[in-house]
C-alpha cells in the first residue's frame, strides 16, 4: 500500500493509447521502485508523458519493483477534487487493486500485458539543436497535462531533428514528457520567406 498523487494519474492519461490493438497501452502504468519511487506513465507510441506519483522514499521497504497498469476506464472514472490529490493505492492481494481518495473507492484489475521499458525511449539529449515538426494535437494535450498540475502551463519542447524530444513543464510540476517527431517533414528546411524580413 502506498499514498500517490492522482495528479500524476490523470496528467499521464493525456498520453495513453485507444488502439485496440495495443491494449497494454490503454491505460496508466504506475512504475514502482524504490530506486525511482512511482511514476505514472502512459504512451501511444507517438507521446509519452511520465509524473512522478510519489516520491522513493515513500515506497515502503517490503515493496518489490512492480508495474500496474490502471485500465482506462478506470483512469476516466478518477475525478480531482479541489486540493485532496492524494490516494492510496493497495494490493487486494486477490488480483485487483484499489485506489481510495475521500469518499471514492475505485477497484480494478490492472491490463494482463507487458508495459513497454519507457525509460529507453528517453532522449539523451539535453539542449534544442535540429528543427522537428511535431503534431499541434499532441502538444495541445501536453499543455492539458501540465494544466492538471498548474493553470496556464506552457510546456517546452526540447527538439533534436529526427529523434524524440522532451517536452519539459515548470520546475514545480514533477513531469517530464516525450514527443515524436512528425518524419514526413523532417527532410522539409523551411526558411523565413524574403517577403517577411525584417524592415
Amino acid at each position: 500500500m502506498i499514498t500517490i498523487d492522482l495528479r500524476a494519474i490523470k496528467a499521464a492519461a493525456f498520453a495513453m493509447s485507444t488502439e485496440d490493438t495495443r491494449y497494454y497501452l490503454k491505460g496508466v502504468c504506475v512504475d514502482i521502485d524504490r530506486a525511482h519511487g512511482a511514476v505514472a506513465v502512459a504512451t501511444d507510441s507517438n507521446r509519452l508523458i511520465a509524473c512522478l506519483a510519489a516520491e522513493a522514499s515513500a515506497i515502503p521497504a517490503d515493496m518489490p519493483a512492480r508495474a500496474i497498469i490502471i485500465p482506462a476506464d478506470t483512469v476516466k472514472r478518477i475525478k480531482l477534487a479541489k486540493r485532496v490529490f492524494d490516494a492510496t493505492l493497495r494490493d487486494n492481494g486477490d488480483g485487483t487493486w484499489t485506489i481510495l481518495y475521500g469518499d471514492d473507492i475505485h477497484t480494478f484489475r490492472p491490463v494482463d500485458g507487458a508495459f513497454p521499458a519507457w525509460r529507453r525511449v528517453l532522449p539523451s539529449h539535453r539542449e534544442p539543436s535540429a528543427r522537428a515538426h511535431f503534431n499541434p494535437d499532441y502538444l495541445a494535450d501536453f499543455k492539458a497535462a501540465g494544466a492538471v498540475y498548474v493553470k496556464g502551463t506552457h510546456p517546452a519542447v526540447v527538439e533534436h531533428g529526427d529523434d524524440p524530444a522532451w517536452v519539459l513543464f515548470r520546475d514545480d510540476i514533477p513531469a517530464v514528457g516525450v514527443v515524436m517527431p512528425m518524419r514526413r517533414h523532417a527532410a522539409e528546411r523551411m526558411d523565413v520567406p524574403s517577403w517577411a524580413a525584417r524592415a
